[in-house]
């Protein structure tokens, strides 16, 4: 239908389908098309079964820490990071493929569930093309790989949107009033999610009509994945040290490594609201047959210790947005909108503030 808009807001942790139409709803976001039953985005995990199509999603997510040590089994997350690279990934039965295949699965997934949703099947509406935001740093080689893993997943490609972009006209835009709220102002975005930190300084026009970049940084090694890993490391050494185990023959079976990781990332999650966190892998390490479990409190103090340097990093990336757009005092910016699963770190949230004060508003999000 020619009054639906779509747009995919694909991320190295979680993943999105918005849908747009004035014929829908005033032109206003359906969340209840892309999103699901539980409000949350879609784990932007892929699972090979040995048998049977690939399974996306959520339960995914869930059989990654249950059945990844089976035979016949590939979980892939974080393929985002892999686009663009010529990089191959290897599936039981079917041998090497390229890695946006695999991307494709995460945009039939969210086609298929889209449709499937009560809004677009009254309507008889199938999601054909579609908008997509991409990191700013994202070149032409990542670029054709997306485009190619939309086209296998039946979707064509309308336009690439930067990310920050995107999400300062998610914040602000209204399908009447457009821009007006932010008519002659200046306004950072400050998206950091599980994969990229991206920043973009944008000013809008006196009229309301028109947003003009004026500048960008990015880091894209840096994200919510980096974090899990580093409090999966930490915890690691923490538990051969207590344990007095030879760190030369510590090695966790794949099962083991992907319960840890979920609960890892679920108590950093935790940690985003809560002074600490309890962490508890049942079965996590055998000593002459005996299984030992994992017990660990981790504090909020301790894990902002362990990211202390990637924050630093993050502000670096602010003052360079800021220089390469002309602007010498952060008083000037009118507006700081914070976006992205790792936005809701509180340590970064107190650093924005410091620097920009009232002028910070964070967009809250379950997938911190």
């Amino acid at each position: 239908m020619k009054d639906l808009a779509f747009g995919i807001d694909f991320g190295t942790t979680n993943s999105l389908l918005s849908v747009w139409g004035t014929s829908v709803q005033e032109g206003r976001k359906l969340p209840e098309a892309v999103v699901q039953a539980d409000g949350r985005p879609h784990p932007s995990v892929v699972w090979y079964r040995l048998e049977g199509s690939p399974v996306v999603g959520s339960e995914a997510r869930t059989k990654m820490a249950e059945e990844e040590a089976l035979v016949g089994n590939a979980f892939f997350r974080s393929i985002k990071r892999r686009l663009g690279q010529n990089r191959q990934v290897d599936i039981p039965g079917l041998g090497p493929i390229d890695a946006w295949r695999v991307a494709s699965e995460i945009f039939r997934h969210l086609k298929d569930h889209a449709e499937d949703e009560p809004v677009l099947e009254r309507l008889k509406a199938s999601v054909t093309e579609a908008v997509v935001s991409i990191p700013v740093h994202f070149d032409g080689r990542a670029r054709r790989d997306l485009r190619l893993a939309m086209r296998e997943a039946g979707i064509t490609l309308t336009t690439f949107v930067h990310e920050p972009f995107a999400a300062l006209l998610s914040h602000f835009y209204d399908p009447v009033s457009k821009l007006n709220a932010l008519r002659g102002k200046k306004v950072l975005v400050f998206d950091w999610g599980g994969g990229t930190l991206d920043i973009c300084l944008a000013a809008i026009s006196d009229d309301g009509r028109q947003v003009i970049e004026l500048g960008r940084s990015w880091i894209n090694d840096l994200a919510g994945d980096d974090f899990d890993q580093r409090l999966m490391s930490d915890i690691k050494n923490r538990f051969i040290s207590r344990e007095r185990i030879d760190p030369d023959r510590f090695s966790l079976e794949k099962a083991v490594e992907g319960r840890f990781w979920t609960r890892c990332e679920n108590a950093k999650i935790e940690l985003s609201s809560e002074d600490s966190a309890y962490l508890l892998v049942p079965s996590f390490w055998s000593i002459a047959g005996n299984p030992i479990d994992l017990e660990e409190e981790i504090t909020r103090r301790h894990f902002e210790e362990l990211i202390e340097h990637s924050l630093d990093r993050a502000m670096e990336a602010v003052n360079r947005c800021l220089k390469e757009a002309g602007i010498d005092q952060p008083t000037l910016i009118d507006e700081v909108v914070m976006v992205g699963g790792t936005s809701n770190v509180p340590a970064i949230r107190r650093r924005m503030v410091e620097t920009f004060a009232s002028r910070v508003s964070v967009v809250e999000q379950p997938e911190a």
